[in-house]
């Protein structure tokens, strides 16, 4: 639901803001709420004790989406039509997209085997990978 809202919101903006400065705000906002993010993983993960670093951290992730939804998903594919020279943009947009989509599939696979590994520790302290 948060990244339909801020498609829609970015939408609006785009005209209005301008690609440029819409897209500079949301690498801002990107990189905060990522700091933000592990700083609250960091300091509250662990012992799990204190929920409202807990919940700081949970909504981090959502207040970067809205960010990213905003700047990079509405204004990054006009900006990507508008770099390349119009007897060009046609393709040029073709092999963006299809860029990020291959993206985007290799970090899916990559993330789906991270995720089957169990980190197990030896008696000597060494982390034992073994795959579940």
């Amino acid at each position: 639901m948060v990244g339909v809202l801020g498609n829609i919101l970015g939408a609006l903006l785009i005209d209005w803001v301008g690609r440029k400065p819409l897209m500079l705000i949301g690498l801002t906002g990107c990189c905060v709420t990522l700091i933000l993010e592990a700083a609250m993983v960091a300091s509250f993960a662990e012992a799990g004790t204190n929920h409202a670093g807990l919940k700081m951290g949970v909504a981090a992730i959502y207040i970067f989406l809205l960010f990213y939804t905003v700047s990079f998903d509405s204004a990054g594919l006009v900006f990507f039509s508008e770099v390349f020279p119009n007897h060009l943009r046609a393709q040029g947009l073709a092999v963006v997209i299809s860029f990020i989509a291959l993206v985007d599939l290799i970090y899916i696979e990559v993330t789906a085997k991270v995720s089957r590994i169990q980190f197990m520790s030896t008696d000597s302290g060494a982390p034992l990978i073994l795959p579940s």
